[in-house]
C-alpha cells in the first residue's frame, strides 16, 4: 500500500462516523451549551441495510 493510500485509509476510519445532531442540540450549541455527543455513531459513507438515509 503506498504511503497516501495508508494516509487516506487511516483518514477515511477517523471520520467515518459522525455523530446525529437534532435540531434541538443544534438550538443548544448555539445557545453555548456543550454538544452531548456519547450517542450512538452513524457511518455516513456505508450505512447499515435500512439504516434513514441522513444525507
Amino acid at each position: 500500500m503506498s504511503e497516501r493510500s495508508a494516509a487516506e485509509a487511516a483518514l477515511y476510519q477517523l471520520t467515518k462516523d459522525t455523530v446525529r445532531v437534532t435540531d434541538d442540540d443544534l438550538g443548544r450549541v448555539v445557545a453555548g451549551e456543550p454538544l452531548d455527543d456519547s450517542g450512538p455513531r452513524v457511518d455516513v459513507s456505508f450505512p447499515a441495510d435500512g439504516a434513514e438515509d441522513l444525507l
